[in-house]
C-alpha cells in the first residue's frame, strides 16, 4: 500500500469514527453452527450520543411497526398462485395506509413498504439491503451488530454532569433458511429488546431469490420531542454470508427498473459495465471480492466508500490545441489559416461519434434508444462547433477577438507559473516572446477549445436581438484540476475583446462570476485577475482597437 493509499484509508476510517462511532473488528465469514458472541468495546461520552453521531443510528419509529406472524399460512389461505407477478424493491411505491391491508401476499408488500418508509424517514428507524442469490444448502448467515448507550452520573460529582456509557449488544448470528419450494415469504427475528430483523423474499427465475433484510428499532418515539440516546441503537450494521464462504450472491440486475425516464436511461447506459450486488435502504450496500460474476458477502455500510478512477482530459498534439498558434504565433501564422487549423477538432469528434454509432446494435435493446439520444446530443454539439469555426471564417472581428483571447490565456498561464515576487523585489522585465518552451505548455485540452468554439455564435450577436443559442446553458462537468477554469476564462476573454472591438464605448461589465465558498472565491479571483491583467496589457499595446478604458476586475 502506497503512502497516498494508506493516508486515504486512515482518512476514511477517521471519518467513520467521527460520524458512526467505534469500528467493529473485522471478522471472517462464519458457518451456520458457529454462533459466536458479538465483540465488545467500551466508550464513555460526555455528551448524548445522538448529538455525537449522525450515521448508523436507528431512531425510534414515529408509529407502531406492523407485526405480521405466520405469513406462510396466510399465503395458503389467500390462494397465492405460483405465477403471481414478482415484486421488485425498485419498482414498488408506497401505497395506502398499512393498517388497511392485511393478510396473505398483501402482508409481504406492506412489510416491504414499511421497511422502505422507516429507512427513508428523517430519523430512520430501519436500515436494510436487497440482493439476489442462489439459496445455500445451510441457509444464509446474518450477523447483526449494534450498541446502546446508557446515561449515568459523571465520575466528577462536582461537575453535576452526566456521561454516556456504551454497551455492545450480544447478538447471535441469525440463520435464514428459505425453502426452495416457496414462492415468497416473510420472517421476523428478535435480536434484542426492541430490535428486530425482518426478511422478505421472492422467487425469481432460474431458482434465484430476491431477498430484502432489514434491522428495525421497534420503540415508539414520543411525539414532538427529539429522541434521547437511550431510545436508539448505534453503530447498527449487518452482513450476510453463506456457510463455508460459498459465492451465492448474483449481480443485482437493474433490468426490472423502468427506463422511461431519460435520465435513468442515460445513467443505466453509462454504468452498464459497473456491477452491483446489492442495493441499500437507508444506507449503502457493500460486498466482498467478486469472482466469475458472483460474490461471497453482502453488507450494509453507513459511510459508503468507493475508489473513483481519475478522469483525464484528452490531450492533443496538433496545432489546433496550441494557444500560441491560435493567437497568430506572433505573426508566424496568418489569421485566415486559423479556421482551417481548427477544422481538425470537429473532424476528430465526428469520427469518434461514428465509431460509437456503429457499436449501438451490440448494446442491449433497452439501452439502444438512450445511446441514440446521447449521440444525437453529440451531433448537435458537433454542429455548434462547426458553426463557431465558420463564424471565425466569415467575421474578422470575431476572429481577432479569438486570437486576442488565446494570447491572453497563454500569458496568464505563463505568469501563473513564475516564482512569486517579494514585495520589496524589483520588477522583472516582461518576456519579449511567449513561445512555448515545453510540449505541454500553452495547449488547450480538447474539451476546452471545443467549449469556446461552441459558444462563439451565442456571444457574436450576428442577428438583431439575442442569438437563439443564448437560451442554452452549457455545463462543464469535470473533476477538480481538469481545466474547467481555463475553459470559461477563455470564453470570457473572447467576450471581453469582442465587445471592445464591436463598440468603442462598450467597456462596461462583461462577465459575472459567482462562487459558493469563500476560499474558492478568493482562489478563482486570483486566477481571473491574472487573465484580466493579460487583457489589460494587450489593450495598452493596441489602445486604438481595444478602447481607452482599462480592463478591470472587482470582488463583491
Amino acid at each position: 500500500m502506497t503512502h497516498a493509499e494508506n493516508f486515504r484509508q486512515q482518512l476514511v476510517e477517521s471519518l467513520r469514527r467521527e460520524l458512526v462511532g467505534p469500528p467493529w473488528p473485522v471478522t471472517p465469514a462464519i458457518g451456520a453452527d458457529e454462533l459466536g458472541k458479538a465483540p465488545t468495546a467500551d466508550e464513555v461520552l460526555s455528551e448524548s450520543p445522538v448529538q455525537r453521531y449522525s450515521a448508523g443510528v436507528l431512531f425510534p419509529a414515529r408509529q407502531a411497526i406492523q407485526e405480521i406472524d405466520d405469513v406462510g399460512s396466510q399465503l395458503e389461505e389467500a390462494g397465492v398462485a405460483s405465477g403471481k407477478p414478482e415484486i421488485f424493491p425498485d419498482e414498488r411505491e408506497e401505497g395506502p395506509d398499512l393498517a388497511e391491508r392485511r393478510g396473505g401476499a398483501d402482508a409481504i408488500a406492506d412489510a416491504y413498504d414499511e421497511t422502505v418508509r422507516l429507512a427513508n424517514e428523517f430519523l430512520p428507524a430501519a436500515i436494510g439491503i436487497s440482493f439476489i442469490a442462489t439459496l445455500p444448502n445451510k441457509g444464509f448467515v446474518v450477523c447483526p451488530r449494534a450498541a446502546v448507550y446508557s446515561s449515568r452520573p459523571a465520575k466528577d460529582a462536582k461537575a453535576k454532569l452526566r456521561e454516556w456509557q456504551r454497551s455492545v449488544l450480544n447478538i447471535k448470528p441469525v440463520v435464514l433458511r428459505i425453502s426452495p419450494d416457496k414462492e415468497e415469504g416473510l420472517e421476523t427475528f428478535d435480536l434484542a429488546d426492541s430490535l428486530k430483523l425482518r426478511t422478505i423474499y421472492h422467487r425469481r427465475e432460474g431458482g434465484r431469490f430476491l431477498v430484502t433484510i432489514s434491522m428495525l428499532n421497534t420503540r415508539i418515539a414520543t411525539k414532538d420531542s427529539f429522541p434521547s440516546g437511550a431510545d436508539c441503537f448505534f453503530q447498527a450494521e449487518f452482513d450476510i454470508t453463506a456457510p463455508n464462504g460459498e459465492r451465492v450472491f448474483h449481480e443485482y440486475s437493474a433490468t426490472t427498473r423502468s427506463l422511461s425516464d431519460p435520465e435513468e436511461a442515460t445513467l443505466e447506459l453509462l454504468y452498464r459495465n459497473r456491477t452491483a450486488f446489492a442495493v441499500g435502504h437507508g444506507c449503502a450496500a457493500d460486498w466482498g471480492e467478486v469472482q466469475q460474476g458472483m460474490t461471497d458477502r453482502v453488507s450494509t455500510s453507513a459511510i459508503p466508500a468507493f475508489k473513483v478512477a481519475p478522469v483525464l482530459p484528452r490531450y492533443g498534439n496538433g496545432e489546433e490545441h496550441s494557444m500560441y498558434v491560435l493567437s497568430g504565433a506572433e505573426g508566424g501564422v496568418q489569421a485566415e489559416k486559423i479556421p482551417e487549423i481548427l477544422d481538425a477538432i470537429p473532424m476528430q469528434y465526428e469520427c469518434w461519434i461514428n465509431d460509437l454509432r456503429v457499436r449501438i446494435p451490440s448494446l442491449p435493446a433497452r439501452l439502444q434508444s438512450a445511446a441514440e439520444a446521447n449521440l444525437g446530443r453529440c451531433t448537435e454539439c458537433l454542429s455548434r462547433i462547426r458553426s463557431g469555426i465558420q463564424l471565425l471564417r466569415t467575421d474578422e472581428r470575431i476572429l481577432e477577438a479569438f486570437m486576442f483571447a488565446n494570447r491572453a490565456i497563454l500569458m496568464q498561464q505563463y505568469h501563473s507559473r513564475r516564482a512569486r515576487r517579494a514585495f520589496q523585489s524589483d520588477w522583472e522585465e516582461l518576456p519579449t516572446s511567449y513561445e512555448p518552451r515545453t510540449p505541454q505548455f500553452g495547449r488547450w485540452h480538447t474539451f476546452q477549445i471545443a467549449f469556446i468554439l461552441m459558444n462563439l455564435p451565442s456571444i457574436s450577436r450576428l442577428e438583431k436581438g439575442d442569438h437563439p443559442e443564448r437560451t442554452l446553458v452549457d455545463l462543464i462537468w469535470f473533476p477538480t484540476g481538469g481545466g474547467k477554469t481555463e475553459a470559461y476564462l477563455g470564453l470570457a476573454a473572447c467576450d471581453i475583446f469582442m465587445r471592445r472591438l464591436s463598440n468603442p464605448k462598450n467597456a462596461g461589465c462583461a462577465v459575472l462570476m459567482r462562487y459558493t465558498l469563500r476560499l474558492l472565491t478568493a482562489q478563482q479571483f486570483q486566477r481571473s485577475s491574472s487573465m484580466v491583467c493579460a487583457c489589460e496589457l494587450l489593450r495598452r499595446r493596441r489602445p486604438e482597437r481595444l478602447v481607452q478604458v482599462p480592463s478591470s476586475i472587482g470582488l463583491w
